[in-house]
């Protein structure tokens, strides 16, 4: 997901991308740290134990400080230009667009 993910990012405007780890293992831990240390803008969070998808969400939203957030999953694989026409749809955080979907 990550090695789909930057290459679409170039030009996006300001960002940050919250990595939330629920409960993997040591050697998975080790790697994400590894990228947010090479990478500006990443944040990684860990659960000492796996609770949920739903669980995962709720803490990398809690802790994303963004006007906007987008929720990721590591099963995707994303092409060139897929973000563009989502921030288009959405608007301007004044717009009140609550969700959009792929």
């Amino acid at each position: 997901m990550l090695g789909s993910l930057w290459p679409t990012l170039a030009g996006a405007p300001q960002h940050e991308l919250v990595l939330v780890d629920d409960g993997s293992t040591a050697d998975t831990r080790s790697w994400l740290q590894g990228v947010a240390a090479a990478r500006a803008g990443v944040r990684v969070l860990f659960h000492g134990r796996n609770q949920g998808y739903a669980a995962a969400v709720m803490t990398g939203v809690q802790q994303a400080r963004g006007a906007r957030i987008g929720l990721l999953n590591s099963a995707l694989l994303f092409q060139p230009g897929w973000l563009g026409p989502m921030l288009q749809a959405l608007g301007p955080p004044t717009a009140g667009v609550g969700i959009v979907g792929n």
